[in-house]
């Protein structure tokens, strides 16, 4: 785990890139706290912070081959390293180091620009290849690490977090006004753009390659439904046990100590019964919980770590460290913190670093969206029943409950592009900002063809609103130095859940119906059939008047402040009164519209002020 970046100019590298790539690393110190490197070719300049994980004496970056003239720089973890360098040492390649990162350059070699179908892992990377002057940028299936691109009229720019952009001034800071009523409604910019313009991100499951100065973009995988695999109920549940430990066992790969997120929930906390199981001594879980009983998980959590033997560390947030850490953290994020659990999970991983001194952790992160655990999965299974029933699809078309729109077909795409993951209907966001109404056509676009029912909305989640949630967690994880990993997204597991029809994942119409069958020889009942939090918080009675973050929304009505500029005030105010008075509950928009304000002053206003991140080496801060 590390933080990338670089430059790629046709016209040739000078001193100009070498200052920009020193001045870029400065900025992602904080991903790689032990160490750094960069190398220059012709045309490209590579640079790299290192976070040291695997081959802590050898895995210095970039790395090359035999003749010292491809190179390579990545951000991540192979998983499967030891089987492709293996493979790569037999058909005549000579290995320098112990590192995952050197497969890369040496598969780059024996297979052409398809080695990155044969990963298995979470990577994003960039490989210049002297000779043939061509440079890669490639990023995972899923898109668990990160990689920003923005060109100006001399060159590209990359970086595993777009601060680091910014250290070229012909890279702008401004608000890519089109894309805010997109951010409001669902708390992230789908595709490649992101809420600054002009800064792009690599699409998951591609690679880009750059020759000639001509840029080419290979998909070479995304989140599809095959052909629909039936089979007996046990065969299911033996091979669906035998892909998660598998993933699990390969993510417990480590040359530093490593634990587990254990919430209480039933996503963590099997991960952390299966690690525990591949683990020689007693692994360590951490769990953090809220003042509110109501919220706080830590009793679920210590029944799993009693049940594993684990060594348990709990926190307690209070809304004082939300408050005292939204601005420091929106400067990690880059983009608006929008999930305001962000700072209880970068606390979590602040402490197993800075307490505990475990430098990675694994999560549950994804089992929701590959194993259907959100609610608009079931509604969605239990429409798709109505459909098959002919005297009840025309009732079902009309009734109010079911949608608006004239048929099945059509609520089915429209009503979840609005509401089954977003956080306020489209009426809400059209009545609080101008402009940008062509957010709805962007996501219907990454619809799967041909599957208006459940499964197509298993891959549209994975294609859009799981980008935002592991943006979060690397950007939280590697605030605090560590390398967080997510079991739940190994693509040999997703590419067979994806497999199955809803109907088995959400058998009975139960939410997550088949992991919790897998779970049952892990897990105790309570554990496995409690109701799903989501590791949530009290937020709603915290920006309520009165609470102790209500100063966050009255600032809202500042001229002076972002969302007080671009909010339509009849409609602000609305929505701030209604929410003061529990008329209803704006929690989700309130939220959204504060952490614009903070990314605005962060990033866009003139009161932007450094940023001290912890886990940096010399702890110099790096300014914005």
């Amino acid at each position: 785990m590390c933080g990338i970046c670089g430059t790629y100019n046709p016209a040739g590298v000078g001193p100009e890139d070498h200052a920009l790539v020193g001045r870029m690393m400065e900025r992602l110190e904080h991903r790689g706290p032990d160490g750094d490197g960069s190398w220059a070719g012709s045309q490209a300049v590579l640079g790299h912070r290192r976070l040291a994980i695997i081959d802590l004496a050898g895995g210095r970056q970039p790395l090359f081959n035999e003749t010292g003239d491809v190179g390579v720089i990545l951000n991540g973890e192979i998983y499967n390293y030891r089987e492709l360098r293996r493979e790569l040492s037999d058909a005549g390649h000579r290995f320098a180091t112990a590192s995952d990162t050197e497969v890369i350059v040496h598969g780059y070699e024996e297979w052409g620009d398809d080695f990155v179908s044969r990963l298995r892992g979470m990577f994003a990377f960039a490989v210049w290849d002297e000779p043939r002057r061509r440079f890669l940028l490639g990023r995972d299936r899923f898109g668990v690490k990160p990689l920003y691109y923005a060109e100006t009229k001399d060159r590209l720019l990359f970086a595993s977090e777009i601060k680091a952009l910014f250290a070229d001034a012909e890279v702008p800071r401004r608000l890519n006004h089109a894309r805010l009523a997109e951010y409001l409604a669902f708390r992230s910019v789908a595709g490649e753009e992101t809420l600054f313009e002009g800064v792009r991100e690599v699409a998951p499951g591609t690679v880009q390659v750059y020759e000639a100065g001509r840029r080419a973009e290979r998909r070479y995988w995304s989140p599809e439904v095959p052909p629909v695999k039936n089979g007996h109920a046990g065969e299911l549940l033996e091979r669906g046990r035998e892909l998660l430990s598998d993933s699990i066992r390969a993510r417990l790969v480590s040359d530093v100590p490593l634990g587990t997120i254990t919430s209480g929930g039933l996503d963590s906390s099997l991960v952390s019964a299966i690690a525990a199981e591949h683990t020689a001594g007693p692994i360590d879980t951490f769990c953090v919980g809220f003042g509110d009983a109501a919220y706080d998980e830590r009793p679920f959590a210590r029944v799993v770590a009693d049940r594993i033997g684990s060594k348990h560390h709990t926190i307690e947030v209070a809304p004082a460290e939300i408050e005292r850490e939204l601005d420091r953290l929106t400067w990690a994020h880059d983009e608006p913190l929008t999930h305001p659990n962000s700072i209880p999970m970068h606390l979590i991983f602040r402490d197993a670093k800075e307490r505990v001194g475990v430098t990675v952790l694994l999560s549950g992160e994804g089992a929701d969206e590959v194993f259907g655990g959100y609610e608009w999965y079931a509604v969605a299974h239990r429409r798709d029943a109505l459909r098959r029933v002919p005297a009840l699809s025309l009732a079902a078309a009309a009734a109010p409950a079911l949608g608006k729109l004239a048929t099945l077909k059509k609520v089915m795409r429209r009503d979840y592009l609005v509401a089954a993951n977003a956080v306020s209907d489209h009426a809400a966001v059209s009545g609080l900002v101008a402009g940008g109404r062509d957010y709805l056509q962007r996501r219907a676009a990454l619809w799967p063809a041909g599957l208006e029912n459940a499964d197509g909305l298993f891959v549209y989640d994975q294609r859009t609103y799981l980008a935002p949630l592991l943006q979060r967690q690397d950007r939280m994880s590697m605030a605090a130095g560590l390398e967080a990993r997510e079991p739940f997204l190994d693509h040999h597991l997703a590419e067979w859940a994806n497999a199955l029809p809803a109907a088995v994942k959400l058998a009975g119409g139960v939410r997550k119906a088949l992991l919790k069958q897998l779970a049952a020889r892990w897990l105790p009942d309570e554990i496995v059939h409690r109701r799903k939090v989501g590791f949530e918080m009290p937020l709603g009675a915290w920006l309520r008047r009165g609470g102790p973050l209500s100063h966050r929304v009255q600032a809202l009505r500042d001229r002076g402040s972002l969302a007080g500029e671009l909010a339509e005030r009849p409609a602000l105010e609305r929505m701030i009164a209604e929410h003061d008075a529990g008329a209803a509950d704006h929690t989700n928009m309130l939220w959204s519209l504060v952490a614009l304000d903070s990314w605005g002053e962060t990033f866009l206003g003139a009161r932007v002020q450094s940023r001290r991140l912890p886990g940096a080496a010399t702890g110099r801060v790096v300014a914005a």
